[in-house]
């Protein structure tokens, strides 16, 4: 499994491709489901374990949602 402040992959299904960079943060989910942050937007998700990976991709995120300037 994954450790909170870890740096994972997610598997984007929609576009068939791994996308970096995720921060695994500390949630009260059960189940299958981990809470990550994108280290560009800041957003957000819940997502299975099942579509994470170990970091290994640069940053994935789209600039126009970034928070950073």
């Amino acid at each position: 499994m994954f450790s909170v402040g870890e740096v994972v992959d997610l598997y984007d299904h929609s576009l068939g491709l791994w996308r970096g960079q995720y921060v695994v943060m500390k949630s009260t989910a059960s189940g299958d489901f981990i809470k990550i942050r994108n280290t560009g937007t800041g957003s957000q998700q819940f997502v299975k374990a099942s579509s994470l990976r170990r970091g290994k991709c640069l940053p994935f995120f789209v600039k126009s949602l970034s928070l950073k300037p």
